[in-house]
Formats: structure tokens, C-alpha cells, sequence
């Protein structure tokens, strides 16, 4: 399964903003969704990549934005 997904994090671990949402959708590769899987979160809840990304909220994903900048794969960003 190629392509990419987008993965929920808090906004404010973007940038600062007033708005009432605190969402935001990062996009990246699935290869790299799988990277960040094996080194940040295969320990906690999650059986394998599908698992996470059915099952987890944006707790789960506080470091996710740091992880994809330092490794440059963010494709885009949405905020809700």
C-alpha cells in the first residue's frame, strides 16, 4: 500500500493560533508513516501501522509533527 496519509495532531504543536480547533492533518509518505510507527509508537497500543492508524487520537501523535519536519516529509498541512 503506496500513497500517502494524513496523520491528526494537535495544531499547537504547529504553531500558535486562537482558533477554537486544535486540529490539523499532516500528510505525509505511508513509508514514512511506517518509520515513525517503528520508532515512536510500535511500544504502545498499537499492534502494526494499520492498527494505529485506525485506532489513535491525536495524544498518540504530540511528537509527530518534530518527527516529520527533522526528517523533511511533510508534504502539507490542513487545519481544521
Amino acid at each position: 500500500m503506496n500513497g500517502t496519509v494524513e496523520i491528526c495532531v494537535y495544531r499547537d504543536t504547529i504553531e500558535e493560533h486562537d482558533e477554537d480547533n486544535n486540529l490539523s492533518y499532516v500528510s505525509v509518505k505511508r513509508e514514512f508513516a511506517e518509520k515513525y510507527f517503528k520508532e515512536c509508537r510500535k511500544d504502545k497500543y498499537f499492534d502494526d501501522l494499520e492498527d494505529f492508524l485506525n485506532e489513535y487520537i491525536a495524544d498518540d501523535t504530540e511528537d509527530f509533527y518534530e518527527f516529520a519536519m527533522k526528517h523533511n516529509a511533510v508534504i502539507s498541512i490542513e487545519h481544521e
